[in-house]
């Protein structure tokens, strides 16, 4: 039977979800070999393009003004010689069949910013890779699961250059490639036409209308420009884990003409947490989810 975990509110109870009862990463229709691998390349050509500009853009003298001494800069060279070899890799793993790089619109106007982002997207690009694991075949997992695994120490390179934990949670987060969509697709300005088409699709974007930072106990409210709320209906956060999703309930409030959804952060978050607003609290698929995902970064004290 599928355990389905809601929020406890004792970090025993929380750090005691299984990672045997693993999440059901439910889509329309399970992705071939090379759409897994064209996901995956997807994402490659938008972090090796990140950063091969961020080292055109900015010098190392800049890095270190900015607070990033050295040796960041010659790290950075590393990952961006690591992204590009990413691509060429899994290039030739697909063979015609693969994705070109698209136009992208990337929100790092300074050094400090481009960090941030770039952090931020490589938890995207670890949980994105995960989330496809179970469905990839024997024969590429090997090669794939090795990017994984480089993609999670670029990401904890970054958090601690930006002071926060760079292994702040038990087990990594997975992502449907639908909620891999939602996050990615407002980068991207345009693609060429001869790319095949994803099988994913965008969830409704969720807004912050209250700035970060956010911290447990925080009383968060969100919008959600595409959703069509129904008067009455009745909504939750999923907090999204290895195993089924922490759910949160939510308080719709109308403000000038406007729906607003409000929840209160709960305790025992870590690292880079993603939700979903969902319309069931049982569980969090494409049945059910309305909107998002969105990302919150918590810091809270292991229970030891």
């Amino acid at each position: 039977m599928k355990t389905v975990i809601h929020f406890v509110t004792s970090a025993a109870g929380f750090f005691s979800a299984s990672p045997s009862s693993q999440r059901s990463l439910i889509i329309e229709q399970t992705p071939t070999d090379v759409q897994i691998l064209n996901h995956a390349l997807t994402l490659k050509h938008l972090e090796a393009k990140l950063y091969h500009d961020a080292l055109e853009n900015y010098t190392q003298a800049q890095f270190i003004a900015a607070g990033f001494p050295d040796p960041f800069y010659d790290y950075l060279r590393e990952v961006t010689f690591d992204e590009i070899t990413h691509v060429d890799y899994l290039n030739g793993l697909i063979g015609s069949s693969a994705v070109a790089e698209c136009t992208y619109n990337f929100p790092a106007t300074d050094v400090k910013s481009f960090v941030e982002f770039a952090s931020v997207f490589e938890g995207i690009g670890a949980s994105a890779l995960l989330g496809q694991v179970a469905s990839i075949s024997n024969q590429y997992v090997l090669g794939y699961t090795s990017i994984l695994a480089v993609e999670t120490r670029h990401n904890a390179l970054l958090r601690q250059t930006l002071n926060q934990s760079p292994t702040p949670k038990i087990f990594d987060t997975p992502l449907t490639g639908n909620e891999v969509y939602t996050l990615i697709h407002p980068y991207f300005v345009s693609c060429p036409s001869t790319n095949p088409p994803s099988p994913f699709k965008a969830y409704p974007t969720l807004k912050f209308k209250t700035p970060p930072p956010h911290k447990t106990a925080d009383t968060v409210t969100l919008s959600a420009p595409g959703l069509f709320y129904k008067p009455g209906q009745k909504l939750y956060i999923a907090f999204i884990t290895l195993s089924d999703p922490v759910f949160t309930d939510v308080t719709v409030i109308r403000q000038k003409g406007h729906y607003h959804y409000q929840f209160v952060i709960p305790p025992f978050l870590n690292g880079q947490v993603y939700f979903v607003l969902t319309n069931s609290n049982k569980e969090a698929t494409d049945a059910t989810i309305v909107a998002g995902p969105a990302i919150i970064e918590e810091a809270n004290p292991v229970p030891l």
